[in-house]
């Protein structure tokens, strides 16, 4: 599923390098817009910041436009992303951006879940293997392990995929 999220995102950032004259879209600043969102529960894009990125994104079906009303009765819009995977999609690059400090610090958050599947699929195969077993060694000593399962799975499914030596 995170190769359908990276191809989506290829597509949206060549759109949007096309009509910024040439400029990449800042990923890194998005990123971590969005993982600070998530961290106080608000699905909402921060437009102020990034509304042309959001606009193209929008192009993209990556995002969707919500309509509502604030306590004074005036009307409000705001963006949110349209799927989960792909607001984990850009979770991922703010782990990757802080990785040594992110990746252990969510292990117990659910929130996160997706993100640490995505990773698993992401990483470099030692990368990955070193990702779960400090997944794996949590889930040990919580007694949780919804989210180790999920991983060990990503895993052997990677290593059914790779080719055998011969």
């Amino acid at each position: 599923m995170r190769d359908l999220q990276e191809q989506q995102f290829r597509q949206m950032k060549l759109r949007y390098r096309q009509i910024h004259a040439g400029n990449d879209f800042p990923v890194r600043r998005f990123a971590e817009s969005v993982y600070q969102a998530r961290l106080k529960d608000e699905p909402a894009l921060d437009a102020a910041a990034f509304f042309e990125e959001i606009q193209v994104m929008v192009q993209f079906k990556m995002t969707l436009e919500r309509h509502g009303e604030d306590s004074a009765g005036a009307a409000t819009r705001q963006w949110v992303f349209r799927h989960d995977k792909t607001r984990d999609f850009f979770l991922m690059h703010a782990f990757l951006a802080d990785q040594d400090d992110r990746v252990l610090r969510h292990l117990d958050d659910p929130r996160f879940r997706g993100v640490y599947i995505m990773l698993a699929s992401a990483l470099p195969l030692e990368e990955a293997r070193t990702l779960r077993d400090a997944i794996v060694d949590h889930a040990a000593d919580s007694k949780d392990h919804h989210l180790s399962d999920a991983v060990v799975q990503v895993l052997k499914t990677r290593r059914a995929v790779q080719p055998q030596p011969i």
